[in-house]
């Protein structure tokens, strides 16, 4: 519901970046892919950030961690503690292989 009411264009930024979070906590790609296809893609890509893909990573959304990173979307070695403290080790045996 709260993703078809949302539009990012009138909204404020801060509030944006806490809707990518939860949307990466829950997995819900779908949202990633409404506002990217919104555009501007640069100014979704400024608001997302090494937390956006903590939290799929701890969560084990590996679809949306891959979306996230072939995006631009950064990531760091907490990352990859998110995901080993989740228990991912699928999303820790992705994760291994790309960078």
């Amino acid at each position: 519901y709260w993703s078809r009411k949302f539009n990012v264009h009138q909204t404020d930024p801060e509030v944006v970046k806490h809707v990518l979070y939860v949307a990466a906590r829950h997995g819900y790609l779908q949202v990633f892919e409404k506002y990217w296809s919104q555009g501007p893609q640069e100014k979704l890509s400024k608001l997302w950030d090494k937390e956006t893909c903590s939290w799929a990573a701890f969560h084990g959304h590996l679809e949306v961690l891959k979306w996230l990173r072939a995006k631009g979307c950064p990531w760091d070695i907490q990352t990859s503690a998110a995901a080993a403290y989740g228990v991912h080790l699928e999303v820790l045996q992705w994760m291994r292989g790309q960078d």
